[in-house]
């Protein structure tokens, strides 16, 4: 990454109008998320990102910079149309639904649970999801389930757990499962890989599913995760695991009909050597609707 092109364009963002060249305003989030990927810290760019898209007041921005994580304010930048600030209503239901998910985790599930996704987003002509099989799908794939693990690990892994998720690493890790009977999928958008997910027929598991960064926010997940249940017909009730803190994506499985179903491990710092805080991971398992 160019660094010292990140922080020219941090420094001149509030600056930006709306008639300016939109290439300033991508090159600002690209590099943000770059630097994100990495693990750096992106504190300075994350408040500019609030001033740019969320509010002018405040007291809002207090809240939304003590609430909002760098993932949310890219997902909120995949879904803008155009640039500039959003609407207040949106910034503020934005707000409120991420106070809840923080403080009152509880609430949040209740309120997923009872807001089932019923309609899954249309597939666009130009997104394809198809069954790796070449080394250049595979090297795809395990750059994605590097970036995935990292992003999902990043506040509960030491930084030397973080460094072992390389492509290299991850790739083989994907060809010892498809030797176990896993079979994994490559989405793309203009064939652009952008997200993946596996199956595994003998258990009916799903897993592995990720979407890049850049891509979040756009439904992709949720076509994934409809994709990988309905390849996985012969189960009736599909599962899959999660970490606790993955806060975002136990929130979407609720919504798509997951439920708990038991703990599959439990990590301790000191006890487990890649992790400086405790967490679990959760079995969800789907419930068929009546």
């Amino acid at each position: 990454v160019d660094v010292s092109r990140f922080y020219q364009a941090m420094n001149h963002s509030q600056a930006l109008s709306p008639d300016q060249n939109i290439d300033s305003w991508e090159r600002f989030f690209s590099l943000t998320m770059q630097m994100h990927q990495q693990g750096m810290d992106v504190t300075a760019a994350c408040d500019r990102m609030c001033n740019i898209m969320m509010s002018r007041d405040k007291k809002m921005r207090e809240m939304i910079k003590a609430n909002f994580t760098p993932e949310d304010y890219f997902e909120v930048k995949n879904r803008q149309i155009g640039t500039g600030l959003i609407g207040g209503k949106a910034c503020g239901m934005l707000l409120a639904r991420k106070i809840i998910q923080n403080h009152r985790p509880d609430l949040y599930a209740q309120w997923c649970a009872t807001h089932p996704i019923t309609q899954i987003p249309r597939w666009k002509r130009t997104e394809r999801a198809q069954l790796i099989k070449t080394d250049a799908q595979l090297d795809a794939a395990a750059k994605l389930f590097a970036e995935g693990c990292r992003t999902v690990c990043r506040d509960v892994c030491t930084e030397a757990g973080l460094a072992e998720y390389t492509p290299e690493v991850m790739r083989q890790r994907l060809e010892e499962e498809r030797k176990a009977g896993w079979a994994f999928y490559l989405h793309t958008t203009s064939d652009t890989p952008d997200g993946m997910v596996g199956v595994c027929h003998k258990t009916g598991e799903i897993g592995h599913l990720f979407v890049t960064q850049s891509a979040r926010g756009s439904g992709i997940g949720t076509k994934l995760l409809d994709f990988a249940r309905k390849k996985l017909a012969e189960h009736a009730r599909p599962w899959l695991a999660v970490l606790d803190v993955n806060t975002a994506a136990i929130g979407l499985y609720r919504r798509m009909g997951y439920l708990p179903d038991g703990v599959r491990n439990m990590y301790q710092p000191g006890v487990d050597a890649a992790f400086c805080k405790p967490c679990k991971e959760l079995v969800m398992r789907y419930q068929p609707q009546d």
